[in-house]
């Protein structure tokens, strides 16, 4: 009793010891020679070595394994080796008579593979359904191929050398003679060490004139590329340059045709300066139009409709609905102006408390900051019982009155020799957004009726506000963060 009672203990003793060194491995997972792993067909499976040997024109794989039963009940069928390609082209299985191991059996087999070296694998699988897979089974055993090699990989950067002006990455990139790579360390400024693997790619944030990377990269079979590649004058400056003591002469004003010399003192205290651009657009004095329901001081300034329509044709679609004829704009140094001209022989028609036809004016414009304006100007009341007449702005989901506009009372009265009326609207240019320098502006006119809510009448679009020109000029001196730039113009004076 005494002796069953010590082996007992002993059989326990050897199971719990192999239970320990045991490891359930089924996936993504590289498994390690000499340890031993739950395969998915219940078997347990120890690689004991996997030899690579070089020929003349060959490599020989030989693997040495063991299969074990350890299962109480069940008989299980011995599973398989495969080879996949490093192309993906599919594997080189295993080929051989198997049979059935027994709960307790165990067997312990050498195979040899062979291919040609310019056939090479990445991946050594045992499975028991793998014979006819093209790919690694998601639930096998798998381990490396690792080829017999002592040259270390070699890392490449992406990185041009130039300024950079906002937070950027640097592409490593690491090949090698015959093996994988492992992974691709680096570390920026003697900062941590990092792997692409798991980190990304290096990411430059400090700003300076030498930021370093050091890089390098470590193969399949160990090797460490050595020593490691330092990358240096690695350039990033997110700061603006600024421009000061900008001045010109003559400072007073300027007689048509004088030349203008414009000086700017640029500094950038990292980089430096590349170039200077210059936008300036001609803001002469302009004479204000006087707001009277008549077109004379226009055409005395030369002036000339943006765009015309046929008188009548909108009688097609309803003889009630606002007719444009005339669509007249222009603008000072400090007021929009804009004129309608439109057929006054009718009467009033409302639709559910509303003028049934109103003028819409649609204004477009982009400021200093290249941001386009939208919507500045948007619902106008050509007429109506009370002076109504307003700048309206799209806000929150509806129309909001802003500001009210000049406007000619005189139109709502007949013109008994061509039944035609004018408006005239006067927009202070400080109305529109952020209050900056307007460098264009488009305008539409549209007749809206509000009961069908579609647009019957068009003059438009026109641009009433060119763009800037721009201007180029060269370095008058130089040096490493400052430069002055001095350049000359000659405005043409306009007519008004």
């Amino acid at each position: 009793m005494r002796k069953s009672l010590i082996g007992l203990l002993f059989v326990l003793y050897l199971s719990m010891s192999f239970l320990s060194n045991l490891k359930v491995e089924a996936g993504n997972d590289w498994c390690e020679i000499g340890v031993s792993y739950q395969a998915v067909d219940g078997l347990t499976v120890t690689l004991h070595s996997f030899q690579i040997i070089e020929k003349t024109g060959s490599y020989q794989y030989t693997i040495t394994y063991t299969l074990e039963n350890n299962t109480p009940d069940k008989k299980i069928l011995e599973g398989a080796f495969k080879l996949y390609y490093r192309d993906t082209s599919g594997g080189l299985p295993q080929y051989g008579f198997f049979d059935y191991l027994y709960p307790g059996d165990s067997i312990t087999r050498t195979y040899t593979f062979e291919e040609l070296k310019d056939a090479l694998f990445d991946v050594l699988e045992y499975h028991h359904d793998n014979f006819f897979s093209d790919e690694p089974l998601e639930d096998s055993l798998k381990w490396k191929v690792v080829y017999p090699d002592s040259i270390p990989p070699i890392t490449q950067h992406d990185y041009d050398g130039a300024w950079k002006n906002s937070d950027f990455t640097i592409t490593l990139t690491a090949t090698d003679n015959i093996n994988r790579i492992e992974e691709i360390y680096y570390r920026i400024n003697e900062g941590p060490i990092k792997r692409v693997s798991v980190d990304g790619y290096p990411l430059i944030t400090n700003e300076s004139a030498n930021n370093t990377l050091e890089y390098w990269s470590v193969d399949w079979a160990g090797n460490e590329e050595l020593p490691h590649k330092i990358l240096t004058g690695i350039k990033l400056d997110k700061t603006l340059p600024s421009i000061s003591d900008h001045s010109r002469f003559p400072k007073d004003n300027v007689e048509p045709n004088e030349p203008v010399k414009v000086v700017v003192n640029v500094t950038d205290s990292l980089s430096g300066i590349n170039s200077c651009l210059l936008l300036y657009r001609v803001l002469e004095a302009r004479k204000e139009i006087t707001i009277d329901g008549k077109l004379d001081d226009w055409k005395a300034f030369g002036l000339t409709p943006l765009g015309t329509d046929i008188e009548g044709n909108i009688r097609v679609y309803n003889p009630w609905a606002t007719d444009l004829l005339e669509a007249w704009g222009y603008y000072s140094s400090e007021n929009l102006y804009l004129a309608l001209k439109v057929s006054l022989d009718y009467d009033f028609e409302y639709y559910e408390g509303w003028v049934r036809y109103y003028v819409l004016f649609d204004v477009s414009y982009e400021n200093e900051s290249d941001d386009l304006g939208y919507g500045m100007g948007e619902y106008l009341l050509v007429w109506s019982g009370t002076a109504n007449i307003g700048l309206f702005e799209f806000w929150n989901g509806e129309y909001v009155r802003i500001a009210n506009l000049m406007w000619d009372e005189h139109a709502e009265y007949h013109n008994t020799t061509d039944y035609t009326g004018c408006i005239e609207l006067k927009i202070p240019m400080s109305y529109f957004w952020k209050g900056e320098e307007i460098t264009n502006m488009t305008i539409r006119f549209e007749t809206y009726d509000v009961e069908h809510k579609e647009t019957v009448n068009t003059i438009g679009d026109y641009e009433i506000i060119t763009e800037e020109h721009v201007w180029t000029v060269i370095p008058m001196t130089l040096n490493q963060t400052t430069m002055l730039y001095e350049a000359f113009i000659q405005i043409q004076q306009p007519n008004v």
